[in-house]
């Protein structure tokens, strides 16, 4: 094929390939903007907003070997793209931010690979594989992170010999208290580092074995480093009397610690680094055959299939019987008045259709605490089952979890947590056990809530969910207080749950 037939056909398929991208993001544009608003909002994943300058760059160093290649529609593109379509319909569906997300990327890498061939995308792979650094996700490592990083800070004072105290994620020395937050977790920097050290990894080295290697020291390197920078951060506060790294400095440390962590890194990877490949090593081999109408013609269903689907999700969530506003959720059961007094306040749902809280005097004696949280229809910022409907938020100073454990109550799942309480009226340690609600069922399973509101949703009943947390003050008699609310519970709350989702509109968000 002769120069001019290639450049000809570059213009076409990028002609088509941005038409196909364009139309991508007009579809499922608030998926989109979903994601960017979270890199721009979200400390933890800023470094994803240079994912997709940095990816471009990657295709634009390799521009001349490509433009040698003629580009060529291939059929294998339907694979990451059927899994994007996939991933990305279920996500609607479910609202979970993380399948759409994903499924945007799979959608992307797919459609460069349908309209631009095996040959183009194999010398654009790592800059397409890149991209699946941007979609923010990784918050689900917060818990276990910083576990493990006040268990290395607690086990290193004690080694220097600082005597500590420990209860939770909170610790105290002689010379006063500490507490690991979510920006002592590390989340940030394990995340930052494994997406620089790809990125330094396929430039520096030309083997994959010494990739993967690099690889999995950025890795673990930014762990170990994170438990240090801990470990010295609580050191210098000690030693200097609370004078230093206490206040913002803390956080100065903390990050130029981690930009000297990233530099050793560097250091240590360019030790092993391999010469860069003469001109002469990438032979531009050409693709010589013409595209065949077929290909195109798959390209073209592959954008109209995903366009189907896009809007039969979103009608069959908005096509939903849903209440144009939902009554208030009032309690069939008898509240005691006063009792709420030293209520600690624990749960919320953010964006709550209707809410309650109440209190009463349990059959065992303790007076148990309770608060349900009810979404109509799942939403941005309006949803019963994802990480901002919890039981204490993580930057509550008022809480501090001491502990939690996964149990089984007459077949439902629960989870409970110990927690310790500031408040004046709550001081203490309490017990609390948080799980959801979805068409009758009860558990505590995040996977199975967000597959019965699917199932929900598919037969036409719209995707109502909720979220209830029972509190009892710690006691001999708080496990069997809690245990027998839950058993007068159930049923009462399953019935009001069931009947705000075919009620007539009679009010919003009133409180009993």
């Amino acid at each position: 094929m002769s120069m001019s037939e290639t450049r000809s056909a570059w213009t076409r398929s990028l002609l088509i390939l941005g038409v196909a991208l364009a139309w991508m993001a007009w579809v499922h544009r608030e998926a989109g903007l979903g994601m960017v608003t979270i890199w721009w909002r979200s400390d933890t994943f800023a470094h994803a907003l240079l994912v997709p300058p940095i990816a471009l760059w990657l295709v634009w160093r390799r521009r001349q070997e490509l433009a040698a290649l003629t580009p060529m529609p291939s059929i294998w593109g339907a694979l990451p793209f059927g899994l994007g379509l996939l991933l990305v319909t279920l996500g609607e569906l479910a609202q979970v931010n993380a399948a759409q997300h994903f499924g945007l990327v799979f959608l992307l890498q797919g459609s460069v690979w349908l309209v631009l061939g095996n040959a183009v995308t194999r010398r654009m792979a790592f800059p397409l594989l890149f991209l699946l650094f941007a979609p923010p996700f990784g918050e689900f490592l917060l818990p276990a992170m910083m576990g493990a990083t006040a268990d290395f800070t607690v086990a290193a004072l004690r080694l220097t010999g600082v005597p500590v105290y420990r209860e939770g994620l909170q610790f105290v020395i002689p010379s006063g208290h500490w507490s690991v937050v979510e920006a002592c977790s590390g989340v940030r920097y394990l995340m930052a580092s494994v997406m620089v050290g790809s990125l330094f990894a396929y430039l520096n080295f030309n083997r994959w074995p010494k990739r993967l290697a690099f690889v999995a020291f950025a890795t673990v390197m930014p762990l170990v480093a994170n438990w240090v920078r801990a470990y010295l951060i609580v050191m210098l506060g000690h030693l200097s009397g609370n004078e230093l790294a206490t206040g913002a400095d803390h956080l100065v440390y903390g990050w130029v610690f981690f930009g000297l962590i990233m530099m050793l890194m560097f250091w240590v990877g360019s030790r092993f680094a391999d010469p860069l490949p003469a001109d002469d090593d990438h032979p531009f081999a050409q693709v010589q055959v013409a595209p065949r109408p077929g290909h195109w013609a798959l390209a073209a269903g592959a954008l109209v299939l995903m366009t189907a689907l896009a809007w039969w999700a979103q009608g069959l969530r908005m096509s939903a019987a849903v209440p144009d506003a939902v009554p208030a959720l009032s309690a069939p059961w008898a509240t005691e008045p006063g009792v709420g007094l030293d209520s600690p306040g624990l749960g919320a749902v953010l964006g709550a259709d209707a809410d309650l809280r109440w209190a009463r005097a349990s059959e065992a004696g303790p007076v148990v605490h309770g608060y349900v949280g009810y979404v109509a229809r799942q939403r941005a910022g309006s949803r019963a089952v994802a990480s901002t409907s919890v039981v204490v938020a993580n930057q509550d100073k008022n809480w501090q979890i001491l502990s939690h454990e996964r149990l089984t109550v007459e077949a439902v799942s629960q989870e409970e947590l110990r927690l310790r309480s500031r408040l004046p009226m709550a001081d203490g340690e309490w017990r609390a056990r948080r799980f959801y609600w979805v068409d009758g069922w009860f558990g505590d399973s995040e996977i199975e809530a967000k597959w019965r509101g699917l199932w929900q949703l598919a037969r036409g009943r719209g995707d109502a969910a909720a979220m209830v947390v029972l509190a009892v003050r710690e006691g001999p008699q708080a496990q069997a207080a809690l245990a027998g609310e839950w058993a007068r519970l159930r049923a009462p709350l399953n019935e009001r749950l069931a009947a705000l989702g075919s009620t007539p509109a009679a009010g919003h968000n009133a409180a009993p």
